[in-house]
């Protein structure tokens, strides 16, 4: 098609990425359904005075409600489906590169957003910046709030920064170094975003189901529909894997040809050639 530049990709790449929209989808279905089964009505914390109790709505497991919702939009769906839209819009249907650029962008503004709104629950949820005693609590209770954390940092710094680099031609011409550079810094950090970020889903899932101090643990009439939710997160990040090694293999056996085939990481999950 004019005005794309689709590559010469196997067939299992390109269906190895509608799977994994397909598990995007179906993992946020499961979890939507777990948490409408346990919780009927959801909470959000963002009282005005989070130091004053009578300000900030009342804690417990349902407070997990609206940080688990928002966390599963944002790494479960917008980030994985963000992070196979160039070989799916552009190699499978063969749709323009500006089209599957902006697709991207949008899922990972999508994930960007989402993401700070499910942290400013949690940080809410426990208190905000009240260290006196009640409600306050610590922040960091688990090796999920750790690695969460961390794939928070990428994300929020993937989102911005590419939006000033890949917009400014002017600052940042297409092919200068600085480009190419930030480009492989890019699609590094997004990858390990996107793999942290399915992976920091499911030890949520088994905080949740699991946890007994500050909050109520999860019945264990629900841990059967919480763990399908899991399991659909750990074949998203599966058929993702699968998906990025079958389109590396193809440039690594020579097998891809396309403008700027040179470039390794233009034959990646979520690469391009900005």
């Amino acid at each position: 098609m004019a005005g794309s530049k689709s590559k010469d990709i196997s067939v299992l790449a390109k269906i190895f990425a509608v799977l994994v929209i397909i598990g995007a989808i179906t993992f946020f279905s499961l979890q939507y359904n777990a948490i409408t089964t346990q919780f009927s009505t959801w909470t959000i914390d963002w009282a005005p005075s989070p130091c004053d109790t009578q300000a900030v709505a009342p804690p417990g497991a349902k407070a997990f409600a609206m940080h688990v919702f928002l966390m599963s939009l944002a790494f479960g769906v917008f980030a994985p489906i963000g992070a196979v839209t160039y070989v799916v819009v552009r190699d499978t249907f063969g749709l323009s590169q500006i089209t599957a650029k902006v697709v991207h962008g949008i899922c990972q503004m999508g994930a960007f957003v989402c993401s700070v709104l499910g942290y400013t629950q949690m940080y809410y949820a426990h208190g905000a910046n009240c260290c006196g005693g009640p409600p306050c609590t610590v922040h960091f209770q688990s090796v999920h709030s750790y690695v969460g954390i961390v794939v928070l940092v990428i994300f929020w710094f993937q989102f911005p920064s590419a939006l000033v680099v890949f917009s400014n031609n002017s600052l940042f011409p297409p092919g200068s170094f600085v480009r190419k550079c930030f480009l492989k810094c890019h699609v590094f950090l997004g990858t390990v975003g996107v793999f942290a970020g399915l992976a920091t889903l499911i030890t949520g899932i088994l905080v949740l189901t699991g946890k007994s101090t500050t909050y109520d643990p999860v019945p264990p009439a629900y841990w059967y529909v919480y763990a399908k939710a899991a399991m659909a997160a750990f074949i998203t990040i599966f058929v993702l894997a699968l998906s990025l090694f079958e389109a590396k293999s193809e440039h690594l056996s020579g097998n891809a040809q396309t403008v700027g085939a040179s470039d390794p990481l233009l034959v990646t999950v979520g690469g391009t050639h900005h």
